[in-house]
């Protein structure tokens, strides 16, 4: 978002408009940005791991009990690409729509609080996590990418519900890009 107002404001997007397609400017943009994405977190997984193997090794009681199942790491990662195309189609369309980029963040935080809504109701995920609000915000596409990492942790989470919010999230990120 803020490259793209950046860019708009200074004038660069018309001369790269020049030289390619929207389309694929702005998909340089968002698989470039995505690729960092994945790389830092690969780079937390990797430190996250090392860490936890040598407290193993060591007999530290507080990390003998991690384990680091595939499936959520999969789900996540699958979940954390769908919902960055999402949120960064969003946020493009945002910076290309403000005038500046000050505008352009102000704007953006009403689309942030999607991402961050579930945190409100860890209670509830904590408490009953297949009950009625968890499974809903694991439903809708933009909070189902928190919701569904928030579930897995307190309990196994239906495939079908799993799937669902797969299609709905893809579909959607589909429409907005």
């Amino acid at each position: 978002m803020s490259n793209v107002a950046d860019e708009k404001a200074n004038r660069i997007m018309e001369i790269l408009i020049t030289s390619i397609t929207p389309t694929e400017l702005l998909g340089g943009k968002l698989l470039g940005l995505g690729l960092i994405g994945l790389l830092q977190i690969l780079v937390w997984a990797v430190v996250g791991v090392v860490i936890v193997l040598i407290g193993q090794s060591q007999n530290i009681e507080a990390l003998s009990a991690i384990t680091f199942p595939v499936d959520v790491m999969l789900i996540g990662l699958l979940f954390f690409l769908l919902t960055y195309f999402l949120y960064a189609s969003i946020l493009a369309g945002v910076g290309v729509v403000a005038g500046s980029e000050q505008d352009s963040r102000q704007i953006a935080g009403l689309f942030i609080i999607p991402i961050i809504l579930p945190f409100f109701f860890v209670v509830q995920f904590m408490g009953d996590a297949n009950g009625t609000v968890p499974t809903i915000l694991t439903l809708i596409p933009f909070t189902s990418g928190t919701s569904i990492l928030l579930r897995m942790v307190f309990t196994a989470v239906p495939a079908w519900q799993i799937l669902v919010s797969i299609a709905l999230l893809l579909i959607s990120t589909i429409i907005i890009v």
